[in-house]
């Protein structure tokens, strides 16, 4: 979570602004920089749209998303992601976009820990996709990027454990995050996730809104679901892989049930959901232009 603090120091003994602007700056052009690497992978400017309200204007329950780190972290997987992309792409400079990618990744995980589920699903994605060329896993493995991989891996869990046992932790500090819930906790942790949403369905809270926005996610799931198989969408399914993923590692935690199942903890369950929306209409809008 420190990132953003390191990246404000230019902004504040540089330039000369306060803490508050410097780190606000810091945060949204990393957010700017991440939006601007998912939306190159979109066509349709509707969909791009649709990815700045996103980023940028998150519903109140999950304005976690920009307010702590799951922002920061997507970001940089995205920027990751494309240097990959670039890496595969371009014939010239490949050796920098490596590096580039490999770095992105570590200050994903560096600013929180999840960016490794995230990142994992890429790679697996990634070793699918060639499987399916390739024909062998075998010839995979034989692939230089896939060392390329490996080393690199190694070094930044490597890098990010280094950080991890070396940092200052203050005597008051009382954060455990490395617990997990066993079942009975798991099983109080999905009550609760029942119950609030339950709430927001039948207007228990009264807030006509929020509700008519939880039918329209509670409604369009399994249709985003069914779709992406039928349709044979790798990325919008690996998408709603990692959303239920993610979701499995939220009522796992402990800390998460200390803090009362609070909806923030599902501001990147959330993300990764109407992210897999975006692709699944970018890819049928763009189909429909086409083809009609």
């Amino acid at each position: 979570g420190s990132i953003i603090s390191i990246f404000g120091l230019f902004f504040h003994h540089i330039i000369g602004l306060d803490g508050a602007w410097s780190e606000s700056i810091s945060r949204y052009l990393i957010l700017l920089i991440g939006f601007l690497a998912i939306r190159s992978f979109l066509k349709s400017p509707l969909t791009k749209i649709g990815l700045a309200l996103l980023f940028f204007i998150p519903p109140n329950y999950y304005i976690g998303f920009t307010k702590y780190s799951w922002g920061i972290m997507y970001s940089f997987v995205a920027l990751s992601i494309w240097f990959g992309h670039q890496y595969k792409s371009k014939n010239s400079k490949k050796t920098l976009f490596l590096i580039a990618a490999f770095i992105s990744a570590f200050i994903a995980i560096w600013s929180m820990d999840q960016a490794i589920v995230a990142l994992c699903f890429y790679l697996l994605y990634l070793i699918l996709q060639s499987y399916q060329t390739k024909k062998s896993i075998t010839n995979v493995l034989r692939q230089r990027e896939v060392g390329f991989i490996i080393f690199g891996s190694i070094l930044i869990l490597g890098g990010i454990y280094f950080l991890k046992i070396n940092a200052f932790i203050d005597a008051n500090y009382t954060y455990s995050g490395g617990k997990f819930n066993n079942l009975s906790q798991i099983t109080e942790c999905l009550n609760v996730v029942y119950k609030s949403v339950e709430a927001e369905l039948f207007l228990k809270l009264n807030y006509k809104i929020s509700s008519v926005y939880y039918w329209a996610l509670f409604i369009s799931f399994p249709i985003t679901l069914i779709v992406s198989i039928k349709s044979k969408n790798k990325e919008v399914f690996f998408l709603l892989f990692l959303c239920f993923t993610l979701f499995f590692i939220v009522i796992s935690s402990e800390w998460v049930l200390k803090n009362d199942v609070s909806r923030r903890y599902f501001s990147g369950v959330h993300f990764s959901y109407l992210l897999s929306v975006i692709f699944l209409l970018d890819k049928k809008i763009i189909n429909k232009a086409i083809y009609g």
